[in-house]
C-alpha cells in the first residue's frame, strides 16, 4: 500500500509542442499550509424512472468532469502575478506588475510533487487565479490558483497522470 500526503512543490511552466508535458517548470512561491487540494470529480448520473417501477429503468453517466488541483501561493511576487494573470512587469527596483487590458486565457503544464514522491502531472492545464485576502497583521496576501486538466492536442496523451515511486 502506498500513501500520498503533503505537498513538496507546485510547479507551472510552458507546455511542450502538441501539449506534451513542459520540461521547464518552476514554483510560483511557497504554498500556504492546508490549501493544496487534488480532485477527480465523480461522474454525474441521470436516472430515468417509470411510474410503475421502484428502480430506475436506465442510468446514463455524463462525460467525465476534469481533474483539478488548487493551492494558494502565500508569497507572490510580480513574476507570480504575470504568470497567473498575464500583463507586464517593468522596472528593477521597484518592480511593477500591471495586468493585461484583456484577461488572457492561460494554459500551462503543471506538476505537483507530494512528500512521498507521488507526482501528479497535467500536461495541459487551464490556469485561473484570484486574490481575495484580508489585509491585516494576522494574514498574508496570497493568490489562490486553480489548474484544470485539459485534453492535450496529442491523441496519445491523457489529461493527467499520477506516478507512484
Amino acid at each position: 500500500m502506498a500513501y500520498a500526503y503533503g505537498l513538496t512543490s507546485a510547479k507551472l511552466g510552458t507546455k511542450g509542442a502538441n501539449d506534451i508535458m513542459g520540461t521547464v517548470l518552476a514554483a510560483l512561491g511557497k504554498t500556504a499550509e492546508g490549501t493544496a487540494n487534488f480532485m477527480i470529480p465523480e461522474k454525474t448520473e441521470t436516472e430515468f424512472r417509470s411510474e410503475e417501477d421502484e428502480a430506475p429503468v436506465l442510468v446514463i453517466s455524463d462525460t467525465d468532469k476534469p481533474a483539478e488541483f488548487e493551492f494558494e501561493v502565500m508569497d507572490p511576487d510580480t513574476a507570480t502575478f504575470q504568470t497567473l494573470f498575464g500583463g507586464t512587469v517593468t522596472g528593477t527596483s521597484p518592480k511593477i506588475w500591471e495586468p493585461a487590458l484583456n484577461s488572457p486565457t492561460i494554459e500551462l503544464s503543471a506538476e505537483f510533487t507530494l512528500k512521498t514522491g507521488v507526482i501528479i502531472k497535467f500536461p495541459r492545464g487551464k490556469v485561473s487565479a484570484t486574490v481575495d485576502s484580508p489585509i491585516s497583521r494576522k494574514s498574508l496576501v496570497g493568490v489562490k490558483v486553480k489548474v484544470i486538466a485539459l485534453k492535450p492536442a496529442s491523441a496519445l496523451l491523457a489529461p493527467y497522470s499520477i506516478t507512484y515511486p
